[in-house]
């Protein structure tokens, strides 16, 4: 991932470009090169084959022909090379930028983070909760009370409680009841 990132900052600065006019600017060169050598090759054949220049001069030219081929081509796998860097380092930018995509999450609401799930690095798969979110809008507490304290739970009443956690009174407002049915009879964890 970090190789992918390096090769796109390259990308978009632009030194694979030129990388590319250079490759391309030597090409050009040796292609010249070529066509002088292919020229100077079919004059020294000409008069080696009218017997005015010795075979050596033929030689000569022949070799540097196929030197100045060898050199063209090379120039043209640099080209070709370049090129293709190019086109590696625009899909490492896609690839980049898909991965910082599917790395940023956002949340449906406003709130507080309440647990973090799944820490950073860890594979989780799709679906999976990565944080838990208190909707600070929408607070409330459940409370289960004995059937004996029934008659003073009332919808709408209002009552003030002492939570521990906090180490404070809060107040509530009752807007659900819902009655659980228990086989078994209330009794304090130690009976004794």
């Amino acid at each position: 991932r970090m190789a992918a990132s390096a090769q796109s900052t390259k990308a978009r600065k632009g030194a694979r470009v030129q990388e590319i006019e250079g490759a391309m600017n030597i090409w050009k060169k040796a292609e010249a090169g070529l066509e002088l050598a292919r020229k100077s090759y079919e004059r020294v054949k000409n008069l080696y084959e009218s017997g005015v220049v010795p075979e050596q001069k033929y030689d000569e030219a022949a070799a540097n022909l196929k030197a100045m081929e060898t050199t063209a081509a090379a120039a043209k796998a640099q080209y070709d090379m370049a090129e293709a860097l190019v086109k590696q380092a625009s899909g490492a930018v896609s690839e980049v930028e898909s991965y910082i995509s599917d790395a940023m999450q956002y949340s449906p609401i406003d709130g507080e983070i309440s647990t973090v799930i799944a820490q950073q690095g860890e594979l989780i798969s799709a679906g999976y909760p990565v944080v838990t979110l208190l909707d600070m809008n929408d607070l409330w507490v459940t409370f289960n009370i004995k059937e004996t304290l029934m008659p003073k739970i009332r919808m709408g009443k209002r009552l003030r409680g002492y939570v521990p956690a906090l180490d404070r009174d809060v107040d509530f407002h009752i807007t659900y009841i819902a009655p659980q049915a228990d086989f078994a009879t209330w009794a304090a964890t130690r009976t004794q």
